[in-house]
């Protein structure tokens, strides 16, 4: 036995594989004289049952090969791929023609939609281009369909021959297609078409404004338009699906829509919320560039935009987080305190300012604003493990006091009251400062 020669039997590990070495052979048929039998089995396989199961994933590797025999100079008239394209369009008119259409696509899918190439005859370019020009027509009805009355009729013929929806056979045929849907000409279609959805007012759920959608989720610069389309009807579920399911090159577009969004009065907003959630996604590059845009929105009593601030500023350090700080310091009336902004103090005590931070907590306890006083108490609770013994101190004191002097009752303040006068005799100068500061507030609370 010779060890080099496998004694296990061979097969194909798919289908299509057998079916490929049979479009060689069919391939070699067609081009033999035209009074062989084997080439008139061919032609009336082209023309009679390209649409049977048997043939129809045979056929468009047919197209490929010949194709290939232009390419490698095998063919480099190109007669092969052009008496196959005349067979194939001998065959009977369909009374729905979406399925010829589409297997039409498929063979110029694995011609790799080729409309420009020289090495092709000025015949063959112009066969493809016509049948790009098809399916641009069948795209502008898909998209169109239900929103224009000129459609009504032809599709709600299809749906009751067919029982099937138009938009999932669409979908089904079109996902094998690769060159076709990033042909130029398609590409510019369909950008048009979401250009004019842009102007008009329609009102249609995401899936039925833009059904095409699925087959060029692919497409950069189409699933970007159509999520600039979405951000200007505030379809934020949408949007927000299509930012988590975006490439990389999807991301960065949407992104920079989204900012440049940030100076449009109508949807700043939108684009705020959207920015918000999806903070995370933003490089160093990018949150650097919006930094000075939300900076600005700030002083428009926006909470979206100073919520993106602040986790922005976390997010780049240093100079930018004392920049946020000391403008919703500034801000703190109209400052919806929350969870980025506790971040940001947290932050802001791990660096150099520590001291500063921790002096403005402290005060804080004493703000006139009830939510700004329970921020920073709650920033000195989650801190209190890293603060210097003396702070932790001046800290415990400072929470004690706003506590007891809410809750002391009269026989309580006269001793605390006295204990106080004491206090103000003691060595240590932020002991003396805390029991002045409680002898005012007890003080109020004792001429109530």
């Amino acid at each position: 036995m010779n060890p080099s020669h496998p004694i296990d039997s061979v097969y194909f590990p798919h289908l299509t594989f057998q079916e490929w070495f049979a479009a060689h052979y069919l391939v070699n048929c067609l081009y033999q004289s035209n009074k062989t039998k084997k080439h008139k089995k061919v032609r009336f396989i082209l023309i009679n049952e390209q649409l049977t199961p048997k043939y129809s994933v045979m056929i468009p590797f047919m197209a490929g090969i010949l194709y290939s025999n232009i390419e490698n100079g095998k063919d480099p008239s190109g007669s092969g791929l052009l008496y196959f394209w005349k067979l194939l369009h001998l065959s009977p008119p369909q009374l729905i023609p979406i399925y010829q259409m589409m297997f039409f696509l498929r063979c110029l899918d694995t011609c790799k939609a080729d409309t420009e190439s020289p090495f092709l005859s000025s015949q063959l370019r112009d066969c493809h281009k016509v049948l790009i020009h098809s399916f641009k027509l069948w795209l502008v009805a898909w998209i169109n369909f239900d929103k224009n009355q000129f459609y009504d009729y032809e599709f709600y013929i299809f749906e009751k021959v067919y029982n099937k929806n138009f938009t999932d056979m669409m979908e089904m045929y079109s996902l094998t297609l690769q060159y076709v849907l990033v042909h130029p000409d398609i590409h510019s279609c369909v950008i048009d078409q979401l250009t004019q959805l842009k102007r008009k007012q329609l009102r249609y759920s995401p899936p039925d404004l833009f059904p095409c959608l699925y087959i060029f989720r692919k497409t950069s610069n189409i699933a970007v338009q159509y999520f600039e389309l979405l951000l200007r009807r505030d379809e934020h579920y949408y949007c927000d699906n299509i930012l988590k399911k975006s490439t990389k090159d999807q991301l960065d577009d949407a992104i920079k829509i989204l900012i440049n969004a940030l100076s449009e009065k109508d949807i700043h907003e939108s684009a705020a919320r959207l920015l918000f959630y999806n903070e995370s996604k933003l490089n160093e590059k990018q949150a650097k560039y919006i930094f000075p845009i939300l900076r600005f929105n700030c002083g428009k009593h926006e909470d979206l935009c100073r919520k993106l601030l602040a986790s922005i500023a976390v997010k780049l350090g240093g100079e930018y987080l004392e920049d946020v700080f000391n403008i919703c310091l500034n801000i703190r009336t109209t400052f919806n305190f929350g969870y980025e902004f506790k971040i940001l103090l947290i932050k802001m005590h791990e660096g150099e300012r520590s001291e500063d931070v921790f002096q403005h907590l402290i005060n804080g306890l004493d703000d006139p604003i009830t939510d700004f006083r329970g921020l920073c108490a709650r920033v000195l609770a989650e801190i209190s493990m890293k603060l210097k013994e003396e702070h932790l101190n001046i800290a415990l004191r400072c929470l004690s006091r706003r506590n007891l002097s809410m809750k002391l009752n009269e026989e309580k303040l006269q001793y605390s009251f006295q204990c106080l006068i004491d206090g103000l005799k003691d060595k240590n100068r932020s002991t003396r400062e805390e029991c002045a500061k409680m002898l005012v507030e007890l003080s109020m609370k004792w001429n109530q």
